[in-house]
């Protein structure tokens, strides 16, 4: 019996995934330049021919994962639309944000350092400004909404906070404890705590 349409478009899916994961294990441990596509389609266990009727250069497979990596992160905000109350909101951003990078910390980690590597990649930087310019956004509106006079500012502290705890995370996951860090986020964060701080500082 031939294959239907959505039988060949589950395993090209299949297929360009384990292309993207075997890049990015062998993009962590030899480097971008140290990595070629022959090297990716091994580990793969595919042929470089059928690696390229995917992607066309290594650069081509670095632009997509970084769409994936964006299309995900945005993911972590999906539904929080039908969740009314902006400190539910807040809590559930924490626990996707942690949640998310320890899922996906090889994607992290080379999106990281693709960065500031734009020789490499020379729109990482406008995909980045672009995405947390998004996420800023966001969590200006959730502060607005609690009630702060400066909610950009808050903004901007609470996404220095997550993005610097997942730096250090990604730079020493075996020593960073993560679970309990994502625990005092929740909690400092908390409808009490924010209402405490807030009773203070206004």
């Amino acid at each position: 019996m031939p294959r239907t349409s959505k039988q060949y478009e589950e395993i090209r899916q299949i297929t360009r995934d384990k292309i993207i994961e075997s890049a990015l294990v062998l993009f962590a441990q030899k480097g971008f330049h140290g990595t070629s596509i022959s090297d990716i389609a091994q580990n793969a266990g595919i042929s470089k021919g059928l690696a390229y009727n995917y992607f066309d250069s290594k650069q081509h497979l670095l632009e997509a994962i970084f769409s994936d990596m964006i299309k995900m992160g945005k993911e972590v905000l999906e539904g929080m639309e039908d969740i009314s109350d902006p400190y539910e909101q807040l809590q559930l951003t924490i626990k996707r944000s942690f949640d998310f990078v320890e899922r996906e910390i090889l994607q992290w980690r080379l999106y990281i350092s693709m960065v500031f590597q734009v020789d490499i990649f020379p729109s990482s930087l406008s995909i980045t400004k672009d995405f947390t310019g998004y996420l800023f956004k966001v969590f200006e509106k959730l502060f607005k909404k609690m009630g702060f006079r400066n909610a950009a500012m808050e903004a901007m502290f609470f996404s220095a906070t997550v993005d610097g705890m997942m730096l250090y995370y990604l730079i020493d996951s075996k020593s960073f404890p993560i679970k309990k860090v994502k625990q005092e986020m929740l909690k400092r964060y908390s409808r009490e705590e924010i209402k405490k701080r807030k009773s203070v500082t206004q």
